[in-house]
């Protein structure tokens, strides 16, 4: 298979580019090509190979060089012959994003000659190779590379545009400076969650904090260690923070309390979990000195 040939040129009024952006950007849309041919074509060996810069110029031509890793192809045949590889692959999903405009599809059907039909928020349909389509929702790393990538070429003010040209140097998509954040989404835009929640809150009873800082003030997070973790916790126990006020008791660093945690979580798109964002106690049951803590297990 001949290797495939397409470039990445920043657009604006350019004749130095930050080697940050540069630098990141490009690391990141490797890494994009790299998890879209893991889905699509595992059976394939990647290298990505870049031609030397002209002077004051800043088009990257990247070269996609595919090696037949085994003798039996399992997967990828078919896409790689359908929608001219991996290079096509990315542009179909560059212009998906485009069409989403950074917000989940309304709706979604089976179409023709294995497509799907991806319907953005007001109706206008995009027509995607289904491989394609199953590689980015079954692979989150994909979307979080992209991510990463218009992240930071967002944040710089000197890139007006992102251009991606075929071999013969005739346009394949282009993405404004406006259309960055379509790209830049905290969701997870092709998974269904549908019934999840996005917020939940789990309870521990009598679970064991190591403290680590006290904070007199009522509204202000003490610092602990729960399990490994420094966690900063509010305490809500007004009748135990009564009794810290008034200095009826003195703490040191590695006293224990036994108290009930709630643990808001929030639910993760990328990663398809929740997350612990945030810590109260909400009641005291006891205190354990540092000095009385043998044996003691959490």
């Amino acid at each position: 298979m001949e290797a495939e040939k397409f470039t990445f040129k920043y657009r604006g009024d350019l004749e130095y580019i930050d080697f940050d952006t540069l630098y990141t950007s490009q690391l990141h849309f490797a890494e994009f090509i790299r998890e879209v041919k893991n889905s699509l074509a595992p059976d394939y060996d990647l290298k990505i190979k870049l031609r030397a810069l002209p002077p004051a110029s800043f088009p990257i031509e990247l070269f996609i060089d595919f090696k037949q890793v085994t003798n039996l192809i399992t997967s990828g045949q078919d896409i790689l012959n359908n929608v001219g590889g991996i290079a096509g692959s990315v542009v179909v999903i560059i212009e998906l994003y485009k069409h989403l405009k950074g917000k989940k599809s309304s709706k979604e059907e089976i179409g023709e000659n294995n497509t799907t039909n991806i319907y953005n928020v007001k109706g206008d349909v995009f027509v995607i190779d289904s491989s394609i389509y199953s590689a980015i929702k079954s692979n989150p790393n994909i979307q979080s590379e992209l991510k990463n990538v218009f992240d930071k070429v967002d944040k710089d003010d000197d890139v007006e545009s992102i251009q991606l040209l075929d071999s013969s140097n005739e346009e394949l998509s282009s993405i404004l400076k406006n259309e960055f954040e379509y790209f830049d989404v905290k969701d997870n835009l092709f998974e269904d969650t549908e019934g999840i929640e996005r917020e939940k809150y789990k309870l521990i009873e009598f679970a064991n904090l190591n403290i680590f800082k006290v904070v007199f003030s009522k509204g202000f997070k003490w610092q602990f260690y729960y399990k490994g973790i420094k966690i900063n916790a509010e305490i809500e126990d007004n009748d135990y923070l009564i009794k810290v006020v008034k200095g009826s008791m003195s703490f040191s660093n590695g006293d224990i309390l036994v108290c009930d945690l709630a643990i808001k979580q929030v639910y993760n798109e990328f990663a398809g979990t929740y997350e612990n964002k945030e810590y109260k106690v909400t009641k005291v049951h006891k205190r354990i000195l540092r000095a009385e803590q043998l044996n003691l297990e959490d």
